[in-house]
């Protein structure tokens, strides 16, 4: 039961991403363009170069963040329909925090973490203590091992091979975390591999591009540590 209900989770959105790509497709080619040649256009222009990669994260981060403020709504049993209005305030609250107070960077997001935690959790205590546990505990330590310490043994190797070895550790790493430290049986590693391997090895991918892109790893460790907290601050 478990493993259909993570296959489910896994295979809906890849469905959903297809059918898109189907019916733009139909509707394209009954306007009279090749869709196929506007498939190979749109890849070639967000990942076929460094620059293009880039620029997508860039438009894509924003968007991503705007995604995770639903999941407060969902857990709360609540159906979300105000995504353009929380991308529009996390953007004022973001510039107030840095106005008055003067930090930016990764202390004017962690101020302003913490100040959503004192106003939003009736357990600010826990709130608080979780803050610290996911920005210097877990996005710290993992970056340190994973796209520090793994990525420089491997510096040398090939492209494919300096993103795949250290990231598939990465995504390893949370076998036991996402069992909450249970047993691990041979259904649950099936599932795990069908529902959460590609999603980690895709988000540990993004975080080494991020990294050296910026040339520092607490780039990474900035946003390994926002979306851990950004899930953190979904539940009840």
């Amino acid at each position: 039961m478990k493993f259909k209900k993570s296959l489910g989770a896994f295979l809906v959105p890849l469905l959903s991403i297809l059918l898109a790509f189907v019916i733009g497709g139909i509707i394209m080619a009954a306007l009279g363009a090749d869709p196929f040649l506007a498939v190979k256009y749109l890849f070639q222009g967000a990942f076929g170069s460094k620059a293009g990669i880039g620029t997508t994260l860039a438009k894509a981060t924003p968007l991503m963040f705007t995604a995770l403020c639903a999941c407060f709504a969902y857990r709360c049993g609540v159906f979300n329909l105000g995504g353009e209005g929380q991308f529009l305030m996390g953007s004022i609250a973001a510039f107030l925090t840095c106005y008055f107070t003067g930090l930016t960077g990764f202390g004017g997001i962690l101020l302003a973490l913490a100040l959503w935690c004192l106003v939003t959790k009736a357990d600010k205590v826990t709130g608080l203590y979780n803050l610290l546990y996911y920005t210097v505990f877990i996005a710290f330590a993992e970056e340190f091992v994973v796209r520090g310490i793994c990525v420089y043994l491997v510096r040398g190797e090939e492209p494919y091979i300096r993103y795949l070895a250290p990231n598939l550790l990465f995504a390893a790493m949370h076998l036991f975390s996402y069992a909450n430290w249970g047993a691990i049986t041979v259904p649950y590693v099936i599932s795990f591999v069908s529902s959460e391997l590609l999603g980690l090895l895709t988000m540990g991918c993004i975080f080494q591009f991020l990294k050296e892109k910026s040339g520092t790893l607490w780039t990474a460790v900035l946003v390994h540590a926002i979306l851990d907290y950004s899930v953190v601050l979904s539940y009840r």
